[in-house]
């Protein structure tokens, strides 16, 4: 059986939230909740106002993404479902 009980460090944690004071977390991998402020309608502009804005994950790439590869193929003879491309960083 393991120990669910709060260590030292997220009572920490607990404690600096609970006073209301700022709190840096460098665990969250995600800028849309990391606090950073982003420039939102700067950003629309810059990179079209389709929502690529905001940081949404997709475990199998960009479903715009994986539309315009399927479209590429399209356009070469190959008929491909974006549902099955899957798009990786390697």
């Amino acid at each position: 059986m393991t120990d669910s009980s709060p260590n030292a460090l997220t009572r920490a944690v607990a404690g600096r939230r609970a006073s209301g004071k700022p709190l840096l977390d460098l665990t969250v991998s995600n800028p849309d909740v990391a606090g950073f402020g982003w420039p939102r309608a700067e950003l629309a502009t810059l990179l079209g106002g389709d929502g690529s804005e905001r940081h949404q994950p997709d475990p199998f790439g960009a479903p715009a993404a994986r539309a315009a590869i399927a479209a590429y193929y399209a356009g070469h003879g190959a008929r491909v479902d974006p549902a099955r491309i899957c798009l990786s960083a390697s």
